[in-house]
């Protein structure tokens, strides 16, 4: 029997309009608000793993940590792509999460972007189509999936006053494409972004959030602000942004009551988002239920990272190697690699193993040499160590990457540090046989 469903516009009806007014604001950082008898709906950021916080304290509740988004990217599979949505959302369910803040589908416009890391590619197409079974996964569980950031939002340096200015043809081929691919797979919410779009800001701008995605695309769902990116309220309003996130403490009824005043907005405008925002609680809500198996999710999320590594060369066939050699392992990040990037999709990993531990658990002996430091002053003696490692071994493993990536900010160079760089250097001038593993959100350059 189909579940039954809330009558809207009879629930609308109950509402005064102050009590319609506060819902178009968020409850504190991660709710909406519950007017009169309606539940809240819990939303939590997800890219790569779910990470539920709270208003209070923002370290976030152990979770699966997935590889970022930019190498699922790497296995161009769906199937996968679906998978760990699926399994983020199970996780989700368990924790009373309703909304997921994911997938993010923008594209990737420069190699030094600060939230590459949390994008698929440069390809709208791959990106639209991973996107996609990303959102059917979460969805498939009974959460909802947000896509974000609409859109342009390709830059992180000063992204909340940037203008990303485009002309019309690359704009849909190029930035909206991804969105409407991702679409297809009916996301309860749309994210807007920080950034103007050929100078208008994208939580109020119409031929955006009205025009193309409601008009054009048929896009029913909620369309929800990234966390302070609303400017005008009412402005945001009338252009089509239904939720404003987080809570602004009445400043945003304030803009909006003063808006009705003057006429520039009327009460079936917001009767318009107010509907969106209770078909959205009526789909998603949920309270917490059933629990998630940890260790199916950590196999999940191994077997994802093993189908998305890349190998960029192998000359003389020299991989892969075999037990019998003598293998040294070089680099500080052999200890201690960046699995995820900075900011708001960061997750508290319930198990991040290095390759070190890696090569422990299958009882792999190895010669460890760090190689290299941040104090240029030990970097004489750990590569003279590490070329003591190297001259008694068959194959030498240096693992070497730039720092984590950090939402906010962009990279500023696409350089590795330079004692990785002299390491490789020295023991490939020595002729020892060398695999770098290059651990990192982005390209480097690798001389």
């Amino acid at each position: 029997m189909d579940e039954e469903k809330l009558d809207i516009e009879k629930t609308l009806a109950y509402f005064t309009l102050d009590e319609k007014t506060r819902m178009l604001s968020g409850d504190g950082l991660w709710h909406t608000f519950g007017a009169g008898e309606m539940p809240r709906v819990r939303m939590s950021d997800g890219p790569n793993g779910l990470r539920m916080t709270d208003d209070e304290n923002l370290s976030a509740v152990p979770a699966t940590c997935y590889p970022a988004p930019s190498m699922l990217a790497c296995s161009w599979d769906p199937a996968l792509l679906y998978s760990v949505g699926a399994g983020i959302g199970k996780e989700a369910t368990a924790m009373g999460v309703n909304l997921l803040l994911a997938p993010a589908v923008n594209i990737k416009r420069h190699p030094l972007g600060g939230r590459n890391f949390e994008y698929y590619s440069e390809d709208p197409l791959l990106a639209g189509e991973l996107g996609k079974a990303f959102i059917s996964g979460v969805q498939s569980t009974g959460v909802g999936a947000c896509v974000k950031h609409f859109a342009a939002n390709n830059q992180e340096t000063r992204r909340m006053y940037s203008d990303s200015v485009i002309d019309m043809r690359a704009l849909r081929e190029i930035y909206l494409k991804p969105f409407e691919i991702a679409l297809e797979a009916a996301p309860e919410a749309v994210m807007c972004a920080y950034n103007k779009l050929c100078g208008e800001y994208c939580s109020q701008n119409e031929f955006l959030l009205t025009t193309v995605l409601r008009d054009e695309w048929g896009f029913d769902g909620a369309v929800i602000s990234d966390w302070g990116a609303v400017r005008d309220r009412s402005r945001a309003l009338a252009a089509g942004l239904d939720l404003a996130m987080p809570d602004s403490r009445g400043l945003f009824e304030q803009n909006i009551n003063a808006a009705l005043a003057d006429g520039s907005i009327t009460e079936q405008t917001i009767d318009r988002s107010v509907r969106r925002i209770l078909r959205l609680t009526d789909n998603v809500y949920l309270e917490p239920y059933g629990d998630y198996d940890a260790d199916e999710n950590d196999k999940l999320a191994y077997n994802a990272a093993a189908a998305c590594i890349v190998l960029l060369k192998n000359d003389n066939g020299f991989l892969p190697l075999t037990r019998d050699m003598r293998v040294t392992v070089c680099g500080g990040l052999a200890d201690n690699a960046p699995i995820q990037g900075g900011g708001s999709s960061h997750v508290t990993a319930l198990k991040s193993p290095s390759p070190l531990d890696a090569f422990g658990k299958r009882g792999i002996e190895i010669t460890y040499c760090r190689g290299y430091s941040s104090d240029a002053k030990q970097n004489d003696r750990l590569l003279r160590e590490a070329q003591d490692g190297a001259a008694a071994s068959d194959a030498v493993i240096v693992y070497v990457g730039a720092p984590a990536p950090q939402e906010g900010i962009d990279r500023t160079t696409l350089d590795l540090p330079p004692e990785q760089d002299r390491l490789i250097t020295e023991l490939t001038a020595a002729g020892h046989r060398v695999i770098a593993v290059l651990c990192g959100a982005g390209p480097v350059r690798m001389p």
